[in-house]
């Protein structure tokens, strides 16, 4: 069939071409409705109690996930200037309208009680006796609200607490607020360190935009100068971008139609998909030169080309297709989204790959004799005779060697940790990283974590007995390791009662009086507090950047305490923003092993058929599995955690890896038929020719992968660099391991 289709594109190369331009400018005009979404709350699963849960909490309080954190080094935070300083830029902020409130020193309001009336005033008005504002200072300290946010425990550092109105919560609009917030602390002499999700998020997001559009181009880049320094002729660096650049076209188009989105994890997909074209290539361009230097016609050697190495062609495809595809088993949209759209662009650059470079091929003067020999000399022809010189002189010492590796690999499998925090992305010396420890390590925890106490009866959150059982809460989660209590509905009736009531920072003895000191106290903090009918109250804490593990710890000893000290029917439970995307870390962490193990599943059925012998499938499939198992130990060695995104790579790259010994396999199967079953001459063969292009092919791939090690993201850089590992042991695997295992196992050659 291949044959025929080839046929088909070298009787008419013009018309191809003209038929591949047309749809080119069919998709390049649907790519226009292709849109960016970097927004986090994809990664949620689509189906998930906890998920669930934390929608509930969302319904039924306002919550300050939109909470930003300023936090300042001015010398003095209450000294008369500094406060002068603090009054104007908040007024400034107040007067943003995607800020819902501010709070700082220079606003925040004291209420007390003289005489029956109720006074209101600002905590550091202008001209506040000196002794007065040092005790004021202490009383801030101590606030429940406003300690460790507004102002430091040895009082060097102020704050400033922001809430965003939800209603601008797009990224534009976040990435506007907080240009607006540099613009008006740009005359201050003040450093600042910035925090919060709003924050963290927003800066996360412009740094992977900048690198999606930083890498590819110098991906593509350095993949051009490979096939340049490969073929030394234009046509092997054009044709290939060419049929690159459509395929990519293609695929935005059918992401545009399908309503797909670049978001944080499909950013990936040009760079992956740029690679994958540049190999299929590469092995197309080095048999057709090594056909033209044996002398044979241009349109016999194309043809000749795709009659050798089409199946080959055909099934790395779908093996890298099926790494890709397998990931839309997932519970999470933008990975199944990813999954599907590597796994259709792989398959549509085989078929755009066959389609151009072949018809522009047939359209162009043959090269030069003086190119077609040097192609035949080169570099990666005098390595791979010595690499097959080497492998057929040590068989013991390479298999050995190999051994010992996996033993000590094994050692390092069972060491491999999974316990990746929501902060562990970014790379130290990243000011995000920097700002975030700062505040972490000198006020407040950043994370939120949130505490819903249920009682079994409406306005029972009301009743006294229930705020003290409440107060007890907060004060055993306070003393755990990692966790800062920020405020519950019980502090503010103490303090409203401190100020209107009784005079003391208590909880009044009857449910009447709460419900008095309720009325008078903001709406919008009380819904921020306790659910619409009063059966449940909210406490809001912080927590540090603690892994899944040390969650699951906390949210045992929340539970074992409920247990153990309230009533039947009251209930305790644990969500927010922090523990669900800890859940999701390890629901993807899953998610792709079983991905994994799904690419292995179907990879192998499929060489099978192919080769129509097992043990061909199986001896294809280990030097692919190898670098899979040496890089898991070398991550459980290194301390590298296992996370999505490292979970990811084992499927995509095996998909990739297995291509070599495809290529490897497919070969030495015409070889030694050739050569009547002479199986050394045929794996010489082999390496002389179809080695030269793994070589090349795995260079190339390194590259495109290498760009990655520059990411400002941890993540990012660890794919780059252990699927660099992994391809780049797979390559040796093919070319040395493979070998000694054919010659072993000595298959049939049919």
């Amino acid at each position: 069939m291949l044959e025929r289709l080839i046929g088909q594109v070298l009787h008419r190369p013009k018309f191809v071409l003209a038929i591949v331009g047309a749809i080119t400018l069919f998709f390049a005009f649907q790519a226009r409705a292709l849109s960016v979404d970097f927004s986090l709350e994809q990664l949620f699963p689509r189906h998930d109690v906890e998920k669930d849960a934390y929608l509930q909490f969302k319904s039924d309080f306002v919550t300050d996930d939109n909470l930003i954190l300023l936090v300042y080094e001015s010398g003095d935070p209450l000294s008369g200037e500094n406060l002068d300083i603090l009054r104007q830029f908040t007024q400034g902020l107040e007067e943003l309208p995607s800020i819902k409130s501010v709070f700082s020193l220079s606003n925040i309001e004291r209420i007390t009680s003289t005489d029956g009336l109720l006074l209101i005033e600002d905590y550091f008005p202008p001209g506040l006796d000196p002794q007065e504002r040092g005790a004021r200072k202490l009383e801030v300290q101590n606030h429940p609200l406003y300690r460790r946010t507004l102002l430091s425990d040895d009082g060097r550092l102020g704050g400033v607490a922001i809430n965003m109105d939800e209603e601008y919560g797009s990224h534009a609009d976040r990435v506007q607020l907080l240009r607006s917030i540099d613009s008006l602390r740009a005359g201050s002499a003040w450093t600042w360190h910035d925090a919060g999700l709003p924050v963290i998020r927003t800066r996360y997001v412009e740094t992977m935009k900048r690198e999606r559009n930083t890498f590819l181009p110098i991906a593509m880049g350095l993949s051009l100068i490979v096939l340049y320094a490969m073929f030394r002729q234009p046509r092997a660096l054009i044709y290939p971008l060419v049929a690159i650049s459509a395929t990519l076209i293609w695929v935005a188009g059918l992401m545009g139609l399908a309503g797909v989105t670049i978001n944080i994890i499909s950013y990936l997909t040009f760079n992956l998909l740029l690679i994958v074209g540049i190999s299929d290539s590469i092995h197309i361009l080095s048999q057709y030169y090594e056909l033209l230097g044996q002398g044979m016609p241009l349109k016999q050697a194309l043809s000749a080309v795709f009659r050798r190495i089409g199946a080959a062609l055909f099934l790395t495809s779908f093996t890298t297709a099926t790494g890709f595809a397998t990931l839309a088993s997932t519970n999470v949209r933008i990975v199944q989204e990813f999954g599907v759209s590597l796994a259709v662009g792989v398959i549509l650059m085989f078929v755009v790959t066959l389609l151009v470079i072949p018809a522009l091929l047939a359209l162009t003067p043959l090269p030069s004799r003086e190119t077609l020999d040097r192609h035949a000399r080169g570099v990666r022809l005098l390595a791979a005779r010595r690499m097959s010189e080497w492998v057929e002189h040590h068989p013991r010492g390479i298999l050995g060697v190999t051994a010992i590796m996996v033993v000590v690999s094994l050692f390092g499998v069972a060491r491999i940790r999974t316990d990746a925090g929501v902060l562990d992305d970014l790379r130290s010396g990243n000011k995000v990283h920097l700002d975030y420890t700062f505040v972490e390590q000198n006020m407040i925890r950043i994370l939120p974590l949130e505490l819903i106490y249920r009682t079994p009866e409406m306005d029972g959150i009301l009743l006294p007995e229930n705020l003290s059982r409440m107060g007890a809460l907060q004060t055993f989660v306070d003393g755990l390791a990692d966790v800062t209590v920020t405020a519950s509905l019980k502090d503010h009736i103490e303090m409203a009662n401190e100020a209107v009531g009784h005079g003391t920072r208590s909880i009044p003895s009857s449910a009447r009086e709460v419900g008095e000191l309720i009325s008078l106290t903001d709406a919008g903090l009380v819904a921020a507090f306790a659910s619409p009918d009063f059966s449940a109250g909210r406490i809001s804490a912080r927590v540090s950047n603690i892994p899944s593990v040390r969650a699951e710890e906390i949210k045992s000893a929340v539970g074992a305490w409920a247990r153990e000290n309230l009533p039947p029917g009251h209930t305790v439970s644990l969500t927010g923003a922090t523990l669900l995307a800890l859940r999701t870390n390890d629901h993807l962490v899953r998610s792709m092993t079983y991905s994994f193990m799904l690419a292995f599943i179907v990879i192998f059925a499929s060489m099978t058929a192919l080769f129509k012998s097992v043990r061909l499938a199986a001896l294809s499939v280990l030097p692919s599995v190898l670098p899979l198992v040496i890089v898991v130990g070398i991550m459980g060695l290194s301390g590298i955690k296992l996370r999505p995104t490292t979970a990811m790579i084992f499927a995509i790259a095996f998909g990739i890896a297995v291509d070599d010994t495809i290529h490897f396999i497919a070969r030495f199967r015409q070889e030694i038929r050739r050569l009547n079953g002479n199986y050394r001459a045929a794996i010489t063969e082999t390496m002389l020719t179809t080695g030269k292009a793994i070589i090349s092919t795995t260079i190339v791939l390194l590259l495109g992968f290498s760009v990655l090690l520059f990411s400002r993201f941890i993540p990012q850089f660890q794919f780059g660099l252990l699927a660099g590992l992994i391809l780049l042991i797979a390559l040796l695997a093919s070319i040395t391991l493979l070998p000694i295992l054919i010659i072993l196992a000595r298959p049939p050659p049919n």
